[in-house]
């Protein structure tokens, strides 16, 4: 017995000899929590989280804080079965990795989050509605072959997928599984398609749709564009895609016409025309006591309004007539001056944005990350001379001042915003005396 023990007791310290050793600097647990019954989470210091255990992954509220805050990526690891209802709602991880024991995913479960990438695995044989609706990074989709049912509403509002294969596995496509859908390019409907409710795709990027089904895919009972994009099967222009067929658009193109370029330099080639449904790659411009704030457009026949819009994804409504875009830059004209040895002074004349604003924003900070940093915000009139503002900052002597400027729509005008784009001036940094 004696001898038996000696024996055992080696073997064990053998083993242990011959695990393999952490590497250096390896992540470490920060947090943990459980999740479900049966599942627990682990929140790592590199940003990753694991989620190990069987069953079902549950919500909880500690869970749900911590998906929100820092995480880069998550982890299920096998023995997982099913994701539950708004598990990771608005979760910040990029990349998710869902293991093959993986059944079901709830609905809304990823609704608002900020995955680019979504790799079903074939063992998912039902999808929650919503259950990936308005993820605005998502792009690339690759669904489980063996999913029956395209639930209501799975991707509405995630206009960042570029191309969905619907597998041939798909029996129905649910009302709205495929709406607004904006930047949608290429669409194939699989083999086993035998019920499509309507969706409202405003698909305007769309120009490739394959069907394999034995159903007709009429557009207009997508809203898909028929006016503005010209569709073809076979070379004949259409608006059905027969089963087994497929459609190719082309988008309607437009010439861009510049104005208010006096005193104007471009720092990059200016695009000459648009395509419908594609955004115009839009260079930076810079003008002398000016900060830049990307560009207004609008058609010839409304060249007397203009709209609030960053980029050329669309064209206005009446865009079906000829005539070309009308492309202004938005400059709001900035004076900045040290008043005295512990006061900024910053005059500000948004007259030159050629657009409708409601306000306009000055945050300043000692760091050039902007981080500590303080904001004032002004609302602007109607009126030419309501769109002038002055702004004072209290500032320290000895002290560096990072300063940039934002424009607000009405809804925007509040200090818990801070998901406007922020524009630095040409001196972006100002040394007190």
């Amino acid at each position: 017995m004696y001898v038996k023990h000696i024996i055992l007791t080696a073997l064990f310290f053998l083993c242990l000899a011959l695990l393999p050793a952490p590497p250096v600097g390896a992540a470490e647990v920060v947090e943990t929590g459980t999740c479900g019954e049966t599942a627990q989470w682990f929140m790592y210091n590199d940003g990753t989280m694991v989620i190990r255990g069987t069953g079902e992954i549950g919500t909880s509220e500690r869970l749900v804080r911590a998906s929100k805050e820092d995480v880069k990526k998550i982890v299920v690891e096998g023995g997982i079965t099913s994701i539950a209802a708004g598990t990771f709602y608005e979760c910040s991880a990029g990349e998710v990795i869902l293991p093959y024991s993986l059944t079901n995913i709830g609905s809304g479960a990823f609704r608002c989050s900020k995955i680019t990438e979504l790799s079903m695995p074939d063992s998912v044989v039902s999808v929650g509605g919503g259950a990936f609706a308005s993820c605005d990074y998502l792009e690339k989709v690759r669904l489980s072959q063996n999913l029956k049912i395209l639930s209501v509403g799975i991707f509405e509002y995630s206009d960042a997928i570029q191309e969905l294969i619907i597998p041939d596995g798909v029996e129905k496509i649910c009302k709205d599984a495929l709406s607004k859908m904006r930047f949608l390019k290429k669409l194939v409907i699989g083999r086993g398609v035998r019920s499509m409710d309507k969706s409202y795709m405003d698909a305007v990027s769309l120009r490739e749709i394959q069907n394999h089904s034995s159903l007709d895919f009429r557009l207009k009972e997508f809203e898909i564009e028929t006016n503005l994009v010209k569709w073809s099967v076979d070379g004949v222009r259409t608006d059905v895609v027969g089963a087994g067929k497929t459609a190719f658009g082309k988008g309607k193109k437009y010439k861009i016409v510049y104005k208010y370029m006096k005193g104007v330099t471009c720092l990059g080639k200016r695009p000459s025309k648009y395509e419908y449904g594609f955004a115009a790659k839009m260079p930076a411009a810079k003008k002398k006591g000016h900060v830049f704030f990307g560009w207004n457009w609008n058609e010839k026949r409304f060249a007397k309004s203009t709209t609030w819009i960053e980029s050329l994804d669309y064209v206005p409504e009446g865009a079906k007539d000829k005539g070309a875009i009308v492309v202004m830059p938005r400059f709001v004209k900035v004076s900045i001056k040290k008043k005295s040895k512990n006061r900024i002074t910053i005059t500000t004349d948004a007259s030159e944005t050629r657009c409708i604003l409601d306000g306009i924003g000055v945050r300043y900070s000692t760091e050039p990350t902007m981080r500590n940093c303080k904001k004032i915000q002004k609302y602007l009139s109607g009126k030419p001379k309501g769109y002038k503002k002055k702004f004072t900052i209290k500032a320290k002597k000895g002290k560096t001042y990072y300063i940039q400027f934002t424009l607000y729509d009405d809804k925007y005008v509040n200090n818990e915003n801070d998901s406007n784009d922020w524009c630095w001036s040409k001196s972006k940094v100002y040394k007190m005396g």
